[in-house]
Formats: C-alpha cells, structure tokens, sequence
C-alpha cells in the first residue's frame, strides 16, 4: 500500500468506529426507553446463549483473510477463490448444523435462568437468534476474506452502513414489534452485510461464483489445520459472555443484564 492509500484506510477505520458507537448510543437509548433493559437483557441473553454455536466454525472465519491473502500474495486467484468457497460453506453448514441441534438444549438452558414471566418470548426469541448467529457467521466469513484482499477500506465502509441499517431498522421494527422486531432487524442488518460484501468481494476477485458452490476436501483440512489453533484462545471467550449473563439473569434478573450489556459494549466501543 501506498502512503494515499493508507491514510484513506485509516481515515475510513476511524469513521467506522465512530459511526458504531453513535448508533450504538442512539440505539440504546431508544431501546431503555420505549422496551425497557430487561428486553434488552433477555435479547442478549439469548443471542449469547446461542452464540455458543460459533465455536463450531473453528475459527474458520478468522483464518479466511490469512490463506487468501497468501494464495493472492502467490498470484494463484483460482486458489484465493477456493478458499473463500470452501470457508464460507463450511462455516454455514457447521453452524447451521449445531445450531439446530443445540436448540433443544439452548431451550432447557433458557428455561432455566429466565424469569418465569419471560419463558414464553425467550424461547420465541431463540430461533430468531439462531438465524442471527448463522448469518452473522457467513457475513464475518465475507469480511475475513475482503481482509485477506487487504481491502480494509472496503470493509470498513459495508460496517459503517450496516450499523446505519440496523439503527434504523431496530427503531422502526422493534417500535413495531417489540423484541420480535429488534431480532429481525438483526437478521436483516446481518444478510444485508453478507450480500454486499460477496458483491465487492466479486469485484475484488475476478472469478467468483454468484454464490459460493465450489467446497474442496483438500482446501478445507489445510485451513482447518491453522484454525483449530487459532480458535483455542477464543474458546473461553465464547463462554465467558453466555455464562456472565446467565447468572445474572438467574440471581439479579433481566434489567441487569440489560444494563451489563450497554455497560460492556461502551466500554468495548473505547
């Protein structure tokens, strides 16, 4: 990269922040206002809950950028595109699959450390956060990969309109619907970043399919290789969160899990 090209990229990272954390701070304040932070907490209680499903990827997402990157640095385009194939349908098809198969699970679990007035929505949430976890998965694939095009500027720029999508939809759905209307905003603002990001990543490797269908044996085991590792240190990550706000359900109730899910997320924003 060229001194342009990365004060550009720079400048394009910084807006992004900045755009998260405004809409982050205009969103919670509508939803304390008008759903209260016990929807809150019962939201991202769930969608930790779920989020455990993540882990099944093998941190297939977070390598995707290093083998395109490496395959581009090669000239071997056909290869680069393999890559992205593979990696996003085997991302897609794992969590997918434990997704579906943890629900059963993830319900007892929900059950358990959820108020018993909010069993009923809780588990109405749970397949909304399901879809979420599975399209928020292909979509991080999506971005790895534009990362592995060393294409941060791009990336930088689908983020910032995402978060501008999903504040408007959170507000007008969810103004609507409720926390039905909160999840579908999610989905949407998750498929919205899938799809425009495969439409760049288009543009940036000459070749790609429409969508994914190439999934090579081959291909996969060599990335599963480096991420398995590269997932062990987010295990416990992945845990932590489902199982803080677990507990706080169970021993101090949804409204503070609402308002230790705004805490976090500012202080993660700085």
């Amino acid at each position: 990269m060229n001194r342009h090209t990365l004060t550009k990229t720079s400048i394009l990272l910084t807006l992004q922040v900045v755009v998260s954390g405004i809409t982050l701070f205009i969103l919670y304040r509508f939803i304390y206002r008008t759903l209260g932070p016990a929807s809150l907490g019962l939201w991202s209680l769930v969608l930790a809950t779920t989020g455990i499903a993540r882990f099944t990827d093998l941190g297939l997402s977070g390598s995707l950028g290093r083998f395109v990157a490496r395959y581009r640095a090669l000239n071997d385009t056909r290869q680069a595109i393999l890559v992205v194939d593979t990696g996003v349908i085997s991302i897609i098809a794992l969590v997918t699959g434990v997704g579906v198969l943890a629900f059963p699970i993830l319900r007892i679990a929900l059950v358990r450390v959820i108020p018993h007035e909010n069993i009923g929505i809780g588990v109405a949430l749970l397949p909304y956060a399901i879809a979420s976890i599975i399209v928020s998965s292909a979509s991080s694939a999506v971005q790895g990969a534009l990362d592995g095009c060393a294409r941060l500027d791009l990336r930088a720029m689908l983020a910032s309109a995402a978060n501008i999508s999903y504040l408007i939809l959170a507000v007008a759905l969810s103004h609507s619907y409720g926390l039905i209307g909160l999840a579908w905003a999610q989905i949407i603002q998750a498929i919205l970043l899938a799809v425009s990001g495969w439409i760049v990543l288009r543009r940036v490797l000459p070749g790609l399919p429409l969508v994914p269908r190439m999934w090579r044996k081959a291909v996969f085991l060599e990335m599963i290789g480096y991420s398995t590792a590269y997932q062990v240190a987010g295990i416990s990550m992945l845990f932590y969160e489902p199982v803080t706000k677990a507990l706080l359900a169970r021993y101090a109730g949804l409204a503070d899990v609402g308002l230790y899910e705004m805490a976090n997320r500012v202080a993660n924003q700085f």
